[in-house]
């Protein structure tokens, strides 16, 4: 898990490089190109707006998250949600139990969710964080999700909410290549802000920072409806070291943060990880939504990781623009898995 940091200055000349190419563009893109060009692959624009690469007799393909080193039945398998868990829970993973329901099901829905609540519901092929609703325990709240989610989608994911520490741990070649840690937007209190005035500063500080994946936090109807559970509402004052959540979900899309947990991963937690991408023959990069047990600080115990949900297209950006801790330089390893000649550069 190497370091490397870069700005988004010095991303600038591979930007136009990317245009000049005809390159879709995208932060995902844009990394893998600059450490391909840097590392002395060669890279031109492809067809659909990919990059296509080359080096040492080798060639591969690059666009957003998605590349030549996943089958395509691996990520069949992993984009159905509900296939994804019958087949990690098949093979004794540890993944929570979830079905998926039409438009007008709500009532069979909760018939099967009840027993299992509180819930989760949210998109069957859904990403980025978008109509995610949790921890959802009664049959009202449950109809408004489930038709909220429906009404856009057309069908619903109704899954079995599990807790723990959020963490987003990317996979290359079947070894764990980084990891973030995941919090749902947020602000902490000082003790005589409002929460609205909280949002205001670090927002502020979100664009004074060179950090172009985190994004400023809304305070709209989710975030209004999320305080109102908790008792508070914008204008509240939280105490000073309070941190107060604005979603459920923890996702940098919606204005959370990803922190830098390479180093806090613990050795049961990699294991478990690397051995359960084993049951996706074909899945060589992917990222493992996890949750982790924290309710210990003893590196050797706790649960083994729940897993959530696994991303045949990571975004990878968050490791190379974390809100806090070490960048992690997860490209290379991308590279690396596509190129072996790389891997013998780097270690001559």
């Amino acid at each position: 898990m190497s370091d490397y940091e870069v700005s988004t200055a010095a991303l600038e000349p591979t930007r136009a490089f990317v245009e000049h190419e005809g390159i879709q563009p995208g932060m995902n893109t844009l990394l893998l190109v600059h450490r391909a060009l840097e590392r002395g692959v060669q890279v031109s624009g492809g067809s659909e707006g990919r990059a296509d690469l080359a080096f040492g007799g080798r060639t591969g393909w690059f666009r957003s998250g998605n590349s030549n080193l996943n089958s395509l039945l691996a990520k069949r398998t992993v984009n159905n949600k509900a296939a994804l868990s019958r087949v990690l829970r098949t093979h004794g993973v540890r993944a929570p139990e979830n079905q998926v329901f039409a438009e007008g099901e709500a009532r069979r829905a909760w018939a099967w969710a009840e027993s299992i609540a509180p819930v989760v519901v949210k998109p069957a092929q859904g990403k980025l964080g978008r109509l995610v609703h949790v921890d959802i325990g009664d049959f009202e709240e449950f109809q408004r999700a489930f038709g909220a989610v429906t009404e856009a989608e057309g069908s619903a994911l109704v899954e079995q909410y599990v807790t723990g520490m959020d963490h987003r741990v990317t996979v290359v070649n079947g070894t764990v290549a980084g990891a973030t840690r995941r919090l749902a937007a947020n602000v902490v209190g000082d003790g005589t802000s409002t929460v609205a005035d909280l949002v205001t500063a670090k927002n502020a500080e979100r664009s004074a920072r060179d950090n172009p994946v985190h994004k400023k936090i809304r305070l709209g109807e989710v975030e209004r409806s999320h305080l109102a559970h908790q008792g508070i509402n914008t204008e509240s004052i939280p105490p000073a070291g309070a941190m107060v959540s604005l979603r459920g979900a923890a996702n940098v899309s919606t204005g959370g943060d990803a922190l830098d947990a390479s180093d806090d991963l613990r050795q049961h937690e990699i294991t478990y990880i690397e051995d359960a991408i084993r049951e996706i023959p074909g899945l060589r990069v992917c990222g493992f939504d996890v949750l982790l047990d924290r309710t210990t600080d003893n590196r050797d115990t706790g649960a083994d990781p729940w897993i959530l949900e696994i991303n045949a297209s990571p975004v990878i950006s968050p490791h190379y623009f974390p809100w806090q801790g070490r960048p992690r330089d997860v490209m290379s390893n991308i590279l690396e898995a596509m190129f072996p000649a790389l891997r013998a550069e780097a270690v001559a």
